[in-house]
């Protein structure tokens, strides 16, 4: 079975463009992969006409070239310096997260306490770390997951070529950069024009980055 990495990512700028007001469809406008057997090539095509839609214009995609157009925009971006800032100011501005972030902030100065205890030999070493490792699950407890999820997301962005290659020294590369991209990626939206030129937006999950 082949495998697309961007699959369902795939998105015609036409057809999200012009989206007729209020229409309700989720697939509208998403470009399905397609093996042509004649010649072996891969590509994506709007089924805009297909599925009862007026017909776009859109031309089919190499799936190679939208890739590697794909690599290169992400291998460029850059993440700002103050990212873990942004994204600590983020995070506690969702109301969901701030009484998590409170207790942390309660939790980091209960372990200082307990530090300083222990540099003075107020406490045994096996009560210490029986209470360190007690504190330190608590906390991996209450980390707002989209914390965890936004660093992850700036480390593979900042890493983005180096893990796309390590890809190849993996039983089925093609789907390890499936799985590489969906971490990344929400949509590619693709505008053929003339010479198969092809414009792509990426959109990454985590917000932090911008192109060169």
């Amino acid at each position: 079975m082949r495998t697309f990495v961007l699959h369902d990512r795939v998105y015609c700028a036409r057809c999200i463009a012009g989206k007729p007001h209020g229409l309700n469809d989720d697939n509208y406008g998403r470009m399905h992969p397609y093996f042509q057997n004649q010649n072996g090539i891969t590509y994506y095509r709007c089924i805009a006409q297909e599925r009862g839609y007026e017909k776009c214009g859109q031309r089919g995609v190499h799936s190679d070239v939208l890739d590697e157009q794909i690599v290169e925009i992400l291998s460029e971006m850059v993440i700002p310096e103050d990212f873990r800032e942004r994204i600590e100011f983020e995070v506690r501005r969702r109301l969901e997260n701030a009484a998590s972030l409170g207790r942390m902030e309660e939790i980091g100065k209960i372990v200082e306490r307990i530090d300083l205890s222990w540099e003075q030999s107020f406490i045994d070493k096996e009560a210490y770390v029986e209470k360190r490792r007690q504190l330190q699950q608590e906390i991996e407890a209450l980390r707002p997951i989209d914390y965890d999820e936004l660093t992850e997301a700036t480390d593979l962005i900042q890493n983005f070529r180096i893990y796309w290659n390590e890809c190849t020294n993996l039983d089925n590369p093609e789907d390890a950069r499936k799985q590489l991209i969906a971490k990344v990626v929400d949509r590619v939206f693709v505008y053929g024009g003339k010479n198969w030129r092809l414009y792509s937006t990426v959109i990454s999950q985590s917000y932090l980055g911008k192109t060169k």
